[in-house]
């Protein structure tokens, strides 16, 4: 593993050499490409917006390490794009500009820049000498059979969503099952599928912490099982979102970048995601659901790895891992409608948020507006039910225009940086901490491109219920015994039973009786 303490030391330098290495080869890519000047200047200057967190980080997992997590989703969904068309050249048909930089240009570097000043200020406010009090730690056998049992859950439920009550991704099918499965029901598999990434998160840190042949075969099964299930349920986040995690998890915990995971991401998303397209695309031609491709499976993953090159090339191949990411497309069609021929929303689409807590058993009609559903039926005027992402900022500028943008997105990175520097790991490194950083940035940082209330009304339900978790499963540790230095992260808080077989710390120890129950 590479130890993040070289990229620490020379972070100014690397900013530097870095932001001037893409401008130099993205000028030189447009001009060869017969691309706009203004398509490369955007792409750099939101890559320097987005690599600014490198200028503030003194280890990976300090109070920063959630605002590079949010700036490096944040250019995925609105520059990475742009960037690889500037140096590779694109076959893709490209928009009029009417000026150097567009309006959504001008709008993603506005929010960009909003929300890193809300998350700097925060930080440079907070004092850091809060929170050093003795923390409250997990026992090593409660992280792996609670894990387990959550992932589990999760799993089960997410199967049962994804193939029996909503076999079809479109939006009236969604709707259709719901209705179908009842309050009681939904209620609880929607619970169930929540669960999927904190047993994951869970399992992901006891890896992390412990180490060991039996962990890394546990987290192995994890990730192989969710690139399995999200390719059966047609989801590549599902299956994109495991190694991520682990990625994430290992290094928040040992403060290392992990080259081996971050090499199977890569090929997985070079070699896997292209299958996951030909997949999709066999089953629409077939005309199959979720449901009815699970009865083929093993005739239609050979057609579509037969199938992958097909699909994937030419002038009607399926979109790359970049272009299917990418927002800023969307944008452009949402500011050329919004405010001209589509009234603005004032705040329609984020009703859904106060009610967090209240679950549809105790108030059915509460109202659940999709602004990728409405997006696709208002300005594309499909009746398809399909689902098109526009993202927070879009969906920001819809329901409030610039000033949404700009204040939305501004008190989006306080909140960020709340959150950020309250869980810092540089003062101890703990399951909890973990959790509150990682469940954070998967709905408001990687989930960024999705719909504005599911993603908060996941945060919030989440937040509570790591909070719970907390009270009945963490117990105060000594000073001291926690650190973020890799050495001590191997080292468990619990003596090791005496057994004449070596284990691993989690699964050698007995379940604890959690005596903080009673207190």
């Amino acid at each position: 593993m590479a130890d993040g303490g070289w990229l620490v030391r020379h972070r100014t330098a690397i900013y530097q050499g870095l932001n001037l290495t893409a401008l130099l080869a993205s000028l030189t890519g447009a001009q060869i490409h017969d691309l706009p000047p203004g398509m490369a200047i955007y792409a750099c200057a939101l890559l320097a917006l987005c690599t600014a967190p490198l200028l503030f980080l003194s280890r990976l997992n300090d109070r920063y390490a959630l605002l590079g997590i949010f700036m490096g989703c944040y250019f995925l969904f609105f520059g990475a794009m742009n960037l690889q068309m500037t140096l590779l050249g694109t076959d893709l048909i490209q928009p009029e500009r009417d000026g150097f930089l567009t309006p959504v240009e001008l709008l993603v570097l506005t929010g960009g820049a909003c929300a890193l000043v809300g998350y700097l200020l925060v930080a440079a406010w907070w004092d850091p000498g809060r929170g050093r009090q003795p923390k409250a730690e997990w026992p090593a056998g409660a992280i792996l059979l609670v894990g387990l049992a959550l992932w589990l859950s999760g799993m089960t439920a997410s199967f049962y969503y994804q193939i029996y009550v909503v076999p079809s991704k479109l939006g009236f099918a969604a709707a259709k099952g719901m209705a179908s499965m009842g309050p009681v029901l939904t209620l609880l598999v929607m619970l169930g599928q929540m669960m999927v990434s904190v047993g994951a998160l869970m399992l992901a840190y006891g890896y992390a912490k412990f180490g060991g042949a039996r962990w890394m075969v546990l987290i192995m099964l994890v990730v192989l099982t969710q690139v399995v299930v999200g390719f059966i349920e047609d989801i590549k986040m599902q299956a994109i979102m495991a190694p991520v995690l682990v990625i994430m998890t290992r290094g928040l915990v040992t403060n290392r970048l992990t080259k081996g995971w971050i090499a199977f991401l890569v090929v997985f998303l070079m070699v896997a995601f292209p299958v996951f397209q030909a997949y999709r695309a066999v089953t629409g031609e077939r005309g199959l659901d979720r449901a009815q491709a699970l009865q083929q499976l093993d005739q239609l993953f050979e057609k579509a790895v037969s199938a992958t090159e097909k699909v994937n090339t030419g002038r009607e191949r399926a979109g790359t891992f970049l272009e299917r990411s990418s927002s800023k497309g969307n944008l452009d069609l949402l500011l050329a409608h919004v405010g001209v021929d589509v009234p603005y929303l004032e705040g329609t689409s984020l009703v859904a948020i106060p009610y967090a807590f209240v679950p549809r058993l105790l108030m059915p009609d509460k109202k659940d507006v999709s602004v990728g559903e409405m997006f696709g039926r208002v300005i594309l005027k499909s009746d398809s039910g399909v689902f098109i992402s526009i993202s927070h900022v879009g969906e920001l500028y819809w329901n409030f225009g610039w000033g949404g943008v700009i204040f939305g997105m501004g008190a989006m990175g306080v909140l960020l940086g709340f959150v950020g520097t309250r869980f810092s790991l540089e003062n101890g490194v703990t399951l909890t901490r973990v959790m509150v950083l990682l469940v954070t940035a998967q709905p408001l940082c990687m989930g960024f491109g999705g719909t504005m209330p599911i993603s908060y009304v996941l945060w919030l339900r989440g937040m509570a219920a790591i909070g719970l978790m907390h009270l009945c499963f963490a117990r105060r540790v000594a000073p001291g015994a926690l650190t973020g230095e890799p050495s001590a992260e191997r080292e468990s808080p619990l003596p090791r039973p005496r057994t004449a077989v070596t284990l691993p710390v989690a699964l050698a120890q007995p379940v604890p009786r959690f005596p903080n129950l009673l207190r």
